[in-house]
């Protein structure tokens, strides 16, 4: 059943998942240059170690279990399970942005770090992972009072 109200937020996190490691999340500024930090691991800046390979992973993960949630229509709880698991991911992707590039430039003392909106999409990921638990659990619910009615 793909026509389902919670198809349309889990196909929302996928196009997120797509298109995060296309916008930049970060600015960093030194006196002498600027850098845009994505998560793109084909096309690494000079500076940027490979440390954004984990929320690119994480990234990966999410899209790879928001595909496989959809599909899981006849399991309604595992499809619940499931859409915890993708916002606990996108939490962690979230902290990946802001802890990693962090810990990661915190020798250098002329470093000015900007985040952009964009960094804040992991965010959006976890309300609509919310959101569509919330319909999986009314569409149990549902179900469940219609076998109770038999």
């Amino acid at each position: 059943m793909l026509q389902r109200v919670q198809t349309l937020f889990l196909s929302l996190i996928i196009v997120i998942s797509v298109l995060l490691p296309f916008v930049p999340f970060q600015l960093i500024s030194t006196y002498e240059t600027s850098y845009v930090v994505n998560m793109r691991i084909w096309n690494l800046g000079p500076n940027i170690k490979s440390i954004i390979y984990i929320p690119f992973t994480l990234n990966a993960l999410i899209f790879a279990l928001t595909l496989f949630t959809i599909f899981k229509f006849k399991n309604r709880p595992l499809q619940m399970l499931l859409c915890r698991i993708i916002a606990f991911t996108s939490g962690a992707v979230i902290a990946c942005f802001f802890s990693l590039t962090y810990i990661q430039l915190t020798d250098s003392k002329d470093v000015v770090m900007n985040y952009t909106l964009m960094a804040f999409l992991p965010g959006l990921n976890i309300l609509l992972a919310y959101i569509s638990k919330k319909f999986i659990k009314n569409d149990e619910e549902l179900v469940k009072s219609a076998d109770r009615i038999r």
